[in-house]
């Protein structure tokens, strides 16, 4: 399992400065997905490895976020992943710092993505309330639900008094960390 893991993440690592072209995206998807795939159907063995999956997707999130499919799949994939990984005590924590990467994204892509987040929330939430016992984890999970459902993105101060930039057009300003 451990190679496998490793394989696939150093197909999908792009040689270097290469540019995002149709072709290497198809293979970063069909790795991503590979790797998710992995990881939920070897759950019960997958805790030494989660570090390097758990690494695979942060990239994913914050440094191909300018493709809108890629970014798709990589926060669907967390959200999968969490969703049967909370079943274990032992990964509770992991799983929530990993949605705390949602955090972390831009508002305009929370806004693009916020019906495959709310869904898969209700889908994490509903299998495992149980399991989340944090109040941390909690808070986390309903500023995500906020964020996604209802857009209602915290604001920082000097962004407080103008909710457009000049052109008229809504800010595309980083979700702040709370």
């Amino acid at each position: 399992l451990g190679e496998l893991v490793k394989a696939v993440v150093e197909s999908s690592e792009a040689e270097g400065g290469t540019r995002l072209d149709e072709t290497n995206e198809t293979r970063l998807v069909f790795c991503l997905e590979l790797l998710v795939s992995v990881g939920i159907e070897n759950r019960d063995r997958l805790a030494p490895f989660w570090p390097t999956i758990r690494g695979q997707l942060r990239s994913v999130l914050l440094e191909q976020a300018k493709n809108a499919f890629l970014l798709e799949r990589g926060v669907v994939g967390v959200l999968r992943l969490g969703t049967r990984l909370l079943l274990r005590e032992d990964m509770g924590d992991e799983v929530m710092e990993s949605l705390g990467l949602f955090r972390l994204l831009k508002v305009s892509a929370i806004r693009r993505l916020s019906p495959q987040i709310t869904a898969g929330l209700h889908q994490l939430l509903r299998s495992n309330a149980a399991n989340i016992h944090s109040r941390a984890h909690w808070q986390l999970l309903f500023c995500l639900l906020e964020w996604s459902g209802a857009a209602a993105f915290p604001q920082r101060p000097q962004e407080a008094e103008s909710e457009e930039d000049a052109d008229g057009e809504e800010s595309d300003r980083e979700p702040v960390q709370e």
